[in-house]
């Protein structure tokens, strides 16, 4: 009788440490995979990433800049497009600046691809601003550009306090791979707005 009960007893045990060893391995192989954080604010570069020896003088943030699909809409950091479709950003700026004019070039790459690096140049700034601001940038040269853009003004002129609304036009690819994609509006004179860019986010859907 008491063999009877110890067996029954290690049984239990041992059915308690396979269904623990069970949930450990599916742990350990499917591990629970959180959804990536939506830009739902823009990330603002305050100037550009410098080498160790290099310095830069940081000048006061001069600017402000929002960005919405149509002019009545709320700003907003995220877009959706779908393969081959093309879509207007409106990029608003506003000179905080009392006396200064600025001379704003602009830019677009992609930094990046469902969270992983994917540095690509979509638009190059425009002369006489042919240097990056981003020292250690790498275009990827064997990488398809997901996407055609243009700015209707490029550069711009704003004028003490002056707020001007610029016209990015985006088309995505038709062989776009579809997920989300981290982009970079760049504006090239961070030395004098101490703004060098932010960025949003598209999420390119499949037709």
């Amino acid at each position: 009788m008491i063999t009877f009960k110890t067996k029954i007893v290690a049984a239990v045990i041992l059915a308690v440490i396979a269904g623990f060893l069970v949930t450990e391995a599916s742990y350990q192989l499917f591990p629970t995979q959180e959804p990536p954080a939506k830009a739902d604010t823009p990330v603002v570069l305050l100037m550009p990433v410098s080498s160790p020896n290099t310095t830069f003088n940081r000048a006061p943030l001069q600017l402000d800049v929002a960005l919405s699909q149509y002019p009545s809409s709320n700003q907003a950091f995220n877009f959706n497009i779908s393969q081959g479709e093309t879509i207007t950003v409106n990029v608003t700026l506003t000179s905080y600046s009392n006396q200064t004019q600025f001379t704003i070039p602009f830019y677009l790459s992609v930094g990046a691809f469902e969270n992983q690096p994917f540095p690509k140049m979509v638009t190059t700034p425009p002369s006489p601003y042919p240097v990056l601001p981003w020292l250690d940038y790498n275009d990827s040269p064997n990488a398809t550009n997901p996407f055609e853009a243009g700015f209707d003004s490029n550069p711009i002129t704003l004028a003490p306090n002056e707020s001007k609304i610029v016209f990015l036009t985006i088309t995505a690819s038709e062989n776009a791979a579809p997920g989300v994609y981290t982009m970079l509006l760049g504006m090239g004179n961070w030395k004098e707005t101490g703004l060098g860019g932010i960025t949003f986010q598209i999420t390119v859907l499949s037709t």
